[in-house]
């Protein structure tokens, strides 16, 4: 039976476990240690053992409130179908996000939803991209008159969701979220918000976006190599996750010295009935 962690605790063991298997521990690592670091209410962490952990899970209660969203980590891949039985942390009874669920890892999480009668909802390939080398620097070429960079401001934040992918009716309360409490970068050119890159909950570099009459200037680089800067006074290693069908933003990391590490899967599984049954007792979003 896993072991429920007290992120804001003592959680030493835990995070030199996860920094003992970096890069592939980035994304538990990183979440972990930026719930720390702004103190804002997380979910639950689970670890199977205290003295020795085999595996991580980071479990939260989307804003919905219909579903969990997961991130794991194992050390070891025969640990998963183990993982995946643990009544504590895999309950079962509602959807569930695998934010960032490894390639290989698959074939352990379709076999245990195929127990338990859930199906594939739908699923995002990705790649993980992290910054080996040293911080990249800000280029001053492309700052001319009339450009700034500065921190969003929580009154763009419709903007920004306006402009996203993956927009819903529960992601302006999030983009809020990271702005209020996290790195962000915007550049403005005459006051007017030109391009911006955000830090995820997890640390992860994210939303990066240019508006359409600001494009090819250079304008998203600037935003990126801004924040890496911001994040790493957090004790942050600048990674993102990207959608192997986004070329553009490969094209960007690729350019700043990001490493592509490994396939990741960002997907969904539900029950095959359809049920969305949630406990009273789940955590907070």
């Amino acid at each position: 039976m896993s072991k429920k962690i007290d992120v804001f605790g003592d959680i030493h063991f835990l995070l030199s476990f996860l920094r003992a298997n970096m890069p592939r521990s980035i994304k538990a690592y990183h979440e972990i240690v930026m719930a720390k670091s702004t103190q804002i209410p997380y979910g639950e962490v689970f670890v199977d053992s205290v003295e020795s952990p085999s595996y991580v899970v980071c479990r939260k209660v989307t804003a919905d409130g219909g579903r969990h969203a997961f991130t794991c980590f194992v050390e070891d891949e025969s640990v998963l179908p183990r993982m995946f039985e643990d009544p504590q942390v895999f309950t079962w009874d509602r959807p569930m996000m695998m934010t960032g669920f490894y390639e290989s890892w698959a074939p352990f999480l379709i076999s245990a939803c195929a127990n338990h009668q859930f199906v594939e909802s739908w699923l995002e390939p990705c790649h993980v991209w992290y910054l080996a080398g040293t911080l990249p620097t800000i280029p001053t070429e492309p700052l001319q008159d009339g450009m700034t960079l500065r921190p969003l401001t929580v009154d763009l934040a419709s903007e920004v969701n306006q402009h996203w992918k993956y927009a819903d009716i529960y992601s302006l309360d999030t983009i809020r979220r990271y702005i209020q409490h996290h790195p962000t970068c915007g550049v403005f050119i005459e006051g007017q918000l030109a391009a911006w890159a955000l830090c995820q909950q997890d640390g992860a570099i994210g939303m990066v976006h240019t508006k359409e009459q600001y494009r090819r200037r250079g304008l998203a680089k600037l935003a990126v190599v801004s924040l890496c800067r911001d994040i790493a006074k957090f004790g942050i290693q600048p990674w993102a996750m990207i959608v192997q069908s986004n070329t553009a933003s490969q094209k960007l990391f690729e350019e700043l010295k990001f490493v592509k590490f490994d396939s990741f899967h960002y997907c969904q599984y539900a029950p095959s009935n359809g049920s969305t049954t949630v406990n009273d007792g789940g955590c907070s979003s």
